[in-house]
């Protein structure tokens, strides 16, 4: 009897080991499957909105050519067979008799200039292709955020990277930028990202997950920072309805930089004395002291809240209002609590 017993127990015993490992058999196979399917879920999904994204970015990319320089553009605008490309000041520089544009089947056709503004870095030119090409989908600047994936396209000086992509993050939609141009100090705000842009990308297309463009890479920075610096896509529009107009492109540059009080934490808005009750306007924090701002009175601290009637609420507004043509500069800024009025007799 007891070897019977003996016997039971053994093979309860395999039993129980056969069942044991068979579970952990399944279980393994079931954790590996739920990761494979984790792995391909995220990576289709983060694929799949960069493919769609840049589906379309052979057609409005384009190379700018001329005798001196090389560089790249995009399609602005195209209606009634008029191509309007977009490209970078300095990339047609210099340029002589010719800037040929290579459009993505490979045909190269002559550009007319239509305007340049050199302080800005922009330049539009007309083509007149007799084929049809697709126009970039413009999209909002100001709707950007920080930490947004974005994707610098151009063209490479080399041929065999011709039409190439990067990959990055947007660290600031409102970089302040100061440069000297023709003797004179300017501030300009720039989108800063971390895409690793070449020679031969300026002029091309900085695009948001979504394929729309709203941006135009302009300088590469290359220093601890590596980063790379855009001009927004909203400052570009009110600049290419002046150009299309026929306008001059005037700039009340004030010399100053800025920050908006919608781009600050509280504990920012703390330490700079800001008081809660005012929540529009851009803050001045940085002015130089033989600029226009400082003449007709800015300081350190002020928050402007108004240039010639334009309520300012935020940067862009900033931006809009130093592009409107004025003789006379009349800012309306929030000073330790009290509202001040500041002119300027002659922006001349």
């Amino acid at each position: 009897m007891k070897r019977i017993w003996i016997i039971i127990f053994a093979i309860l015993a395999l039993i129980n080991l056969y069942l044991f490992t068979e579970l952990e058999g399944i279980r393994h196979r079931l954790d590996q499957s739920n990761e494979n399917l984790i792995i391909h879920n995220t990576i289709n999904e983060y694929t799949t909105e960069i493919t769609n994204a840049v589906k379309s970015i052979d057609q409005i990319i384009v190379k700018i050519t001329t005798a001196t320089s090389y560089g790249s553009g995009f399609i602005y605008d195209y209606h009634d067979g008029d191509a309007y490309i977009l490209t970078n000041a300095h990339v047609i520089a210099n340029s002589g008799d010719y800037i040929g544009v290579e459009f993505d089947n490979f045909r190269s056709l002559p550009a007319q200039t239509i305007a340049v503004d050199e302080i800005n870095d922009i330049a539009l030119l007309l083509v007149k292709p007799d084929f049809e090409v697709l126009k970039a989908d413009l999209g909002d600047s100001s709707r950007l955020t920080t930490g947004e994936f974005v994707i610098a396209a151009g063209s490479s000086k080399e041929a065999r990277y011709a039409s190439s992509l990067t990959l990055g993050i947007v660290s600031d939609k409102y970089r302040q930028v100061s440069y000297s141009l023709n003797a004179r100090n300017y501030v300009l705000t720039m989108i800063q990202s971390d895409v690793e842009i070449d020679e031969g990308y300026s002029g091309g297309p900085l695009i948001n997950i979504g394929g729309e463009v709203i941006g135009m890479n302009t300088m590469k920075v290359r220093d601890e920072t590596n980063k790379t610096l855009s001009i927004p896509i909203n400052q570009i529009k009110n600049i290419v309805s002046k150009m299309l107009e026929g306008s001059e492109i005037k700039r009340n540059e004030l010399g100053i930089k800025v920050v908006g009080l919608n781009y600050l934490e509280t504990y920012q808005r703390s330490s700079l004395n800001i008081e809660a009750n005012v929540v529009s306007g851009v803050y001045v924090y940085n002015i130089d002291s033989h600029s226009l701002g400082s003449q007709i009175g800015l300081a350190r601290g002020d928050i402007i809240q108004s240039i010639n009637g334009m309520t300012i609420n935020n940067i862009g507004d900033y931006q809009k209002a130093i592009y409107e043509d004025s003789e006379q500069l009349t800012i309306v800024v929030m000073r330790l609590g009290q509202q001040v009025v500041l002119e300027s007799a002659d922006n001349d």
